[in-house]
């Protein structure tokens, strides 16, 4: 049996019209060593599993799924839920490494996982959490204005917790982490919040994050996002912190 290293970690929510772009830049990946992909669907009602079922056929034994259910006409706190989301496919995580990927996301180069694999796999960067890189964000309803972040200038290299949470943000998207701190992170406290920054944070507290000034995803910003209402938390949290 094939011994796969890297977990992708994808959630959806009603985005049928994402899946194909998405999971093509997974597949497109040339890597190495062989990886799979495990998706969380947040009881989509739309065309979403049927797109997954579509990938499953193309990729046979290489993507799962995991469906939340949902009451009908209950309502739900849209960061809670993907939080809930989130923590239920890491839990199927068996590889040496894991990188989570939003479903309306994408990668924009075809060795992305493959960098940060080799990074993370040399001797003097064992003390490494995990491996970032820069990402461009754009807005749906006008692609044409785009926003690199972090902005050029950041050093390539180590960057370690407490300048992390002064200075800097790399998104969860961009993120290979090492699966073996999963199970030292504290469940208890992010059930409700385990979204953007506070997934970063956890695995931070094990090591710093390697960071490679390389442009290698696309972050869709659209008016579904969750963001906005999780960075009262972050700044709360930060403060504690500091």
């Amino acid at each position: 049996m094939e011994q796969y290293m890297v977990s992708v970690l994808i959630t959806f929510y009603n985005q049928e019209r994402y899946v194909d772009e998405c999971l093509e830049s997974v597949f497109s990946q040339k890597t190495n060593f062989p990886f799979k992909v495990i998706i969380g669907d947040d009881g989509s009602t739309d065309g979403t599993i049927g797109k997954i079922k579509e990938w499953q056929e193309k990729y046979p034994g290489r993507i799962s799924y995991v469906i939340m259910p949902r009451e009908e006409g209950k309502k739900y706190i849209g960061g809670t839920r993907a939080s809930q989301n989130r923590l239920a496919i890491l839990d199927k995580v068996d590889t040496k490494y894991f990188q989570y990927l939003d479903g309306d996301d994408y990668w924009t180069d075809e060795n992305k996982l493959q960098i940060g694999y080799d990074i993370l796999e040399k001797e003097e960067n064992r003390d490494c959490s995990g491996c970032a890189h820069a990402i461009h964000m754009f807005h749906e309803k006008d692609p044409s204005k785009i926003i690199r972040f972090p902005k050029q200038g950041i050093a390539e290299g180590k960057h370690h917790l407490e300048k992390y949470w002064k200075d800097l943000y790399f998104h969860t998207d961009t993120i290979l982490f090492r699966s073996e701190n999963i199970q030292k992170i504290p469940r208890n406290l992010l059930e409700d919040s385990f979204n953007d920054n506070l997934i970063t944070f956890s695995f931070m507290q094990f090591g710093p994050l390697y960071y490679l000034d390389k442009d290698m995803a696309a972050y869709r910003q659209n008016d579904d996002g969750i963001w906005a209402g999780e960075k009262k938390i972050v700044s709360y949290i930060r403060e504690l912190i500091l």
